[in-house]
């Protein structure tokens, strides 16, 4: 199955304002997370079946990046700071429903 990457305003702001070695390194994993997006461990969430997580360390602090699948549509929610414990996990997956609710 081919699936195709979107992702949040969010997710793009914070993409941008990282140093190019450190994009590189999110576009591996996106290029990983495209051919195999159940590779990655999954994540409760109170709303949403199919949230998962990508571990990654940029700037030297450890980060996950949140996903949710949807059909053949992978959605990147943005990024976590791994201490966090997903507080702010389901507000993040609120914008991704705005978000895909505005492409339609």
């Amino acid at each position: 199955m081919d699936f195709e990457l979107v992702s949040t305003s969010f997710f793009r702001e914070q993409f941008e304002s990282l140093l190019m070695g450190e994009r590189q390194k999110i576009q591996k994993r996106l290029i990983l997370l495209k051919e195999n997006p159940f590779r990655n461990k999954s994540i409760y969430s109170k709303k949403f079946g199919r949230v998962f997580r990508v571990r990654i360390e940029i700037e030297k602090i450890e980060k996950r990046i949140i996903y949710v699948i949807f059909g053949s549509k992978i959605a990147i929610a943005g990024m976590t700071n791994r201490g966090d414990n997903y507080k702010d996990l389901e507000e993040l997956l609120e914008k991704v429903i705005k978000e895909l609710n505005s492409y339609k």
